[in-house]
């Protein structure tokens, strides 16, 4: 038996591998034999006998075929484990560079979530800046309203009382004058505009009792020739800066509702809603075109300066009209010790036609 030289694989053996397969002196039988694995030939084997016997016995083939066998597995075994550790190779290697990949990932993420984490605590930094701003000007504006108060009911209210007491001793003493009767009744008119007023700058009753209470009062003592009502439904009631935020708006609208919507009935709503407080003023009066209510009149808070104090209290102020079809007025400001969290929309149920101005006034269709 020869050894045949390692063939590429795909080769196909020749009968000449080992050279010549009778040498001198040998009376012998040449059986090349090439072995194949999965179709491809690994090699070829070639068998002889010496002396003058000639042929195999079947068993020997047999045996030598086995080992053939047994031999091309191994060889076979041998080259998939190559193939192996070189696909192990490059799994290792892309391995390598998914790591590497991860890694630089995982630096970007680890930039972006402190680059976040400072944006985040800047608009922080910015909204309880805000939040101070606002309580600041709502402070300073209601201690300036009750500082004019006072001032009023300490020197002039007080002046127009004591020129009531002179009229009346005036028309007691001469009873022939009845122009001191008249001028009595203006003094009283005056007076009582003077306290409306007082009550307009500061309602001690804000403060007192409520909300919902002060906005009663101020439409029972306003004059307001349509039926109203107000539903309080409010659990807790609001903070300070708040109710007069709220107030403040209420007052405005339900003055312009007396002035200009001819209404028969107006109705105000307060509700608790989404972690904040909720309030509507509707009613049926004439309504207007809402492109002509941006700008406010002198001395009024108009739509944008609503619009700004809610959302600069973290809410939101809108407001719809049509002519022919009455107003409705919504706003929503969070509770003071829920302002952080997420705010609500704007119920978006209704048919919108139109948006004026850089407040949200909806013009339904």
């Amino acid at each position: 038996m020869c050894r045949a030289r390692r063939l590429p694989r795909g080769s196909t053996p020749s009968s000449n591998a080992c050279g010549p397969t009778e040498p001198l002196g040998w009376s012998a039988r040449s059986t090349p034999r090439s072995t194949h694995e999965g179709g491809h030939a690994l090699g070829a084997v070639v068998v002889e006998r010496g002396g003058t016997t000639s042929g195999l016995r079947r068993w020997v083939v047999s045996m030598v075929a086995q080992f053939v066998a047994h031999a091309a597995l191994a060889l076979h075994n041998a080259w998939l484990t190559e193939d192996r550790e070189a696909q192990l190779e490059t799994i290792r290697g892309l391995e390598r560079q998914l790591r590497a990949h991860n890694l630089e990932l995982e630096v970007k993420v680890a930039e972006r979530t402190e680059e976040l984490r400072e944006t985040i605590q800047h608009l922080q930094d910015v909204d309880e800046q805000r939040r101070r701003l606002l309580a600041h000007v709502v402070q300073a504006a209601e201690e300036e309203r009750r500082r004019i108060a006072n001032d009023i009911h300490d020197d002039p209210v007080q002046k127009m009382v004591v020129l009531k007491m002179r009229l009346e001793l005036l028309a007691k003493a001469n009873p022939d004058l009845p122009e001191l009767d008249d001028a009595r009744d203006a003094v009283l008119g005056t007076i009582r505009s003077m306290r409306h007023m007082l009550f307009d700058l500061r309602p001690p009753i804000l403060d007192e009792e409520g909300l919902g209470p002060a906005i009663r009062y101020f439409l029972d003592n306003s004059e307001i020739d349509a039926a109203w009502a107000v539903e309080d439904e409010l659990d807790t009631e609001p903070s300070t800066q708040t109710r007069v935020i709220l107030y403040r708006i209420a007052q405005e609208a339900l003055t312009n509702a007396r002035k200009h919507a001819h209404a028969d009935e107006i109705s105000v709503k307060l509700q608790d809603r989404d972690g904040g407080v909720w309030m509507e003023i509707a009613d049926d009066g004439v309504g207007y075109t809402p492109e002509g209510s941006v700008v406010a009149e002198p001395g009024h808070l108009g739509i944008a300066a609503m619009r700004e104090r809610a959302e600069m209290a973290g809410g939101w102020c809108t407001l719809r009209s049509l002519p022919g079809a009455g107003t409705t007025l919504e706003v929503w400001l969070p509770m003071e010790e829920e302002a952080d969290q997420h705010m609500p929309t704007v119920d978006e149920g209704e048919d919108v036609a139109m948006a004026v101005s850089p407040m949200r006034i909806d013009r339904i269709a």
